[in-house]
């Protein structure tokens, strides 16, 4: 049989202090982490570990863990640096990688503009062969019988893709003229400085123009 409290005893009762929940170190953690990341963004990856670490934590003590609010936190500020730290490191290997892959695509543009003054070196050697040694009087001349595309006259290496741009040099005979003088070249320049040449005996290279 239970006895009645007296006044005295239930105010003892009513008084006594209610335990605080403890405070979760990974909250703590992931606050001070994400507070860091302020100062470089390399804090911002363990803020959030430590943020979710402590989340779990806490649901699963009922009550007995504090420090939600740390945690919470610690997490936003954790995934907004490492958003942004994302997006620099995105932004600088993208400023990296774009002039490398210009200047690679220039020389590509640049083979391909002689490849293509090659051929049409080629085709001006099989009509002098076919004329007495003497070279066609214009480019003109090798369509259709010796060039069939006249897409072939316009360099890859030019913006304007509607004019030939392969400058001819006629009146010369094969093989007497000297063999390295030159018979066409590409008017366009790459970026990199280099255009097209092919000489009378039908070779070419990419001669610097700076």
């Amino acid at each position: 049989m239970d006895h009645p409290r007296s006044g005295e005893e239930e105010l003892v009762v009513a008084t006594r202090p209610i335990p605080q929940p403890e405070i979760s170190g990974l909250a703590i953690a992931s606050l001070v982490l994400g507070i860091l990341s302020f100062l470089g963004g390399i804090t911002a990856i363990p803020a959030v570990v430590c943020g979710h670490l402590s989340l779990s934590c806490i649901k699963k003590a009922a009550g007995t863990i504090g420090g939600r609010g740390m945690a919470i936190a610690g997490l936003v500020l954790g995934y907004v640096f490492t958003g942004v730290f994302a997006v620099f490191f995105t932004a600088l290997l993208v400023g990296i990688a774009l002039p490398v892959f210009n200047a690679r695509h220039e020389r590509v543009q640049a083979w391909n503009s002689l490849s293509q003054a090659k051929r049409i070196g080629s085709a001006c050697i099989s009509y002098a062969l076919d004329h007495q040694d003497n070279f066609p009087p214009s480019l003109d001349d090798l369509f259709p019988r010796y060039l069939t595309d006249r897409a072939i006259l316009i360099s890859p290496v030019c913006k304007d893709k509607r004019t030939p741009s392969y400058e001819y040099f006629p009146g010369m005979k094969y093989p007497e003229d000297p063999p390295d003088r030159v018979l066409l070249r590409d008017t366009c320049v790459s970026s990199n400085g280099f255009r097209a040449e092919v000489y009378v005996y039908g070779g070419g290279r990419l001669v610097p123009t700076r």
